[in-house]
């Protein structure tokens, strides 16, 4: 996506997400001037209008000339991206509605080399029987005539060209604002006396092996004596024996 300074950028957001999507986008309006962007440029579309007046969008600092509801059903959708014009930017933040694959081969073909996907992770997942199949092909079309497809870290960029080919223009996204402020949040913690605190660990967040949860359980034994809760999520991919171990 070259030269896009004088374009708008849209950027489409599962709405039901409200753990994930609102806060994703906070970090892009705290950290504009550090990611080098004109807030100006960017629309922030959530697709989901029953949440329209939830408070979690209700509080964004952003003007709501600037943030979309729009109904996931392939209707709207597909009208809403109909209309974009194929010169401005598109970028897709997980890919969770199947069909948003074949109203992209349909209604933004000329408009693909404008347009990019950031994988969550679990949107990698294979589709399940004939039709999951379909999306899974029409998938594949669409994302290697993309300008950009990116994941989050580099086992879901392993799995992505080796599902959809391994030509694809792949690039590695973030949405934390850590990656700015981590300097500031490991000084303030040199002096601190960590004997005195109780202290709550997430290890990842599902039950793929790539979160290292035996290796950082090993590494914790060393506190062995110190007050720590440790949570694992394992929610998903259906990983049994990975879990039962």
């Amino acid at each position: 996506m070259k030269d896009i300074q004088d374009k708008k950028i849209y950027h489409l957001f599962p709405g039901n997400m409200k753990h994930h999507t609102p806060n994703m986008i906070k970090y892009f309006l705290m950290y504009a001037t550090q990611l080098e962007i004109n807030i100006e440029q960017h629309y922030f579309v959530i697709m989901s209008k029953n949440d329209e007046n939830d408070i979690v969008y209700a509080e964004l600092d952003i003007s709501s000339t600037k943030i979309i509801f729009l109904d996931e059903t392939t209707k709207e959708l597909k009208f809403f991206i109909s209309e974009i014009d194929k010169k401005n930017a598109l970028i897709l933040h997980s890919s969770f509605i199947k069909h948003i694959w074949s109203i992209l081969l349909i209604n933004r073909f000329r408009g693909l080399k404008n347009t990019a996907w950031i994988s969550w992770g679990a949107d990698l997942l294979p589709g399940k029987g004939l039709k999951g199949k379909v999306y899974d092909f029409i998938k594949g079309i669409v994302i290697n005539k993309m300008a950009a497809v990116s994941t989050l870290d580099e086992y879901d960029s392993l799995l992505m060209k080796k599902r959809f080919g391994p030509n694809i223009i792949d690039t590695r996204a973030f949405y934390s604002q850590y990656d700015f402020a981590w300097k500031d949040i490991v000084s303030n913690c040199d002096d601190y006396d960590y004997s005195k605190k109780e202290f709550n660990i997430l290890i990842g967040n599902s039950a793929w092996p790539e979160n290292k949860h035996f290796e950082i359980i090993n590494k914790l034994k060393n506190f062995k004596d110190s007050k720590i809760n440790i949570y694992c999520p394992l929610g998903y991919p259906s990983n049994t024996e990975y879990k039962t171990e």
